[in-house]
């Protein structure tokens, strides 16, 4: 099963080629279509899985907007009207950076959710010298385009912030 998780969410590998690696790698088993159809199908995301939890976190986060409009949220799209781009900070997040943000760091991690987009979060440390995160993104990937959309965002922030 580990195998045919990688292949499908890391090789993109159809359920042909899966086969004849998996009969290559296994040669003592035998490999049932109905089963290997049924494992990929379980590690393959559809594109309706990914919009639904793209819809169910923005209509989240925008319920958190209704309720106290000091949450900052900030989208972006592409020409398909997919979700590409996401900012968000909460009440508390905004205090913080403008308190705290003398120093600040971005990590992006590459990758590593179930959607394949990169997490990108600003980090700095409060007066205990304690690390807090001060905003947090998701970007399509980690392109000089993304990575420009995402600081352009967060400089337009510092401007709303220090208003």
């Amino acid at each position: 099963m580990d195998d045919i998780q990688f292949l499908t969410q890391n090789c993109k590998m159809g359920v042909t080629g899966q086969r004849r690696y998996l009969e290559g790698k296994y040669s003592s088993h035998t490999f049932f279509s109905k089963n290997l159809y049924a494992a990929i199908r379980k590690f393959c995301l559809t594109a309706k899985s990914l919009s639904s939890d793209a819809a169910l976190m923005l209509d989240w986060l925008d319920k958190q907007k209704e309720q106290d409009p000091k949450w900052i949220v900030i989208r972006g799209w592409d020409d398909n009207n997919a979700l590409t781009h996401l900012i968000w900070m909460t009440p508390k997040q905004v205090e913080n950076w403008i308190q705290f943000s003398d120093c600040i760091i971005n990590d992006v991690t590459h990758k590593t959710n179930r959607y394949g987009m990169a997490l990108s979060l600003f980090v700095g440390f409060d007066r205990n010298m304690q690390n807090i995160i001060f905003a947090q993104g998701l970007i399509v990937d980690e392109s000089k385009q993304s990575h420009s959309w995402l600081f352009r965002q967060i400089v337009e922030l510092l401007v709303f912030i220090q208003l």
